[in-house]
């Protein structure tokens, strides 16, 4: 009897889950537009159509370049060996959330106690809002020890928070500083 009751509990079981082999979760889609139908107007409702990574238009990047030439007076007394350099930093932030952030440094001449360097910086930053972001500019200026390495002396500035220029445009500025 107690065999029995195994056997017929065994036997539903697998009816059970043959009925839910049955179900198919990969099967394609039936072709028709999702939506319901109002039951207050009685006309149908399609649902909005979620955009896919697919059908998201694509940004178009934003280049251009800023350039610095600087020119610095030494207002202190370095070392002979002193090596100069100079950096250029540029960032925004974009109404995405995303932040962007470049940066280069060259090695300057001393002549006569004046230090002269030229900095690029070229940039493509993928903006969704280009028209509306702010971008923000600062220079450095560094004298380190040419045997130990050690950096002497750091002037860091900022220069200017500006628009961001438009596609393709390069940009020059010509500040005066001292270290």
């Amino acid at each position: 009897m107690n065999y029995t009751k195994s056997i017929l509990v065994g036997l539903c079981l697998f009816g059970l889950s043959i009925a839910s082999l049955g179900q198919n979760v990969n099967r394609p889609l039936v072709p028709g537009i999702p939506g319901y139908l109002d039951p207050r107007t009685g006309s149908f409702k399609p649902m909005p159509q979620v955009p896919t990574s697919a059908d998201e238009a694509t940004v178009t990047p934003t280049t251009g370049t800023i350039v610095i030439n600087l020119t610095v007076s030494l207002r202190q007394a370095f070392p002979g060996n002193e090596v100069y350099s100079c950096g250029l930093t540029i960032s925004t932030s974009d109404a995405s959330g995303l932040f962007f952030y470049d940066t280069n440094q060259v090695t300057a001449t001393n002549n006569g106690g004046t230090v002269k360097c030229t900095v690029k910086v070229p940039y493509s930053w993928d903006l969704t809002s280009p028209n509306t972001d702010f971008m923000t500019i600062e220079y450095s200026v560094n004298a380190v020890a040419g045997t130990s390495g050690l950096p002497i002396r750091t002037a860091n500035h900022g220069l200017a928070v500006i628009s961001v220029p438009a596609n393709g445009t390069t940009m020059t500025y010509y500040p005066g500083t001292w270290l």
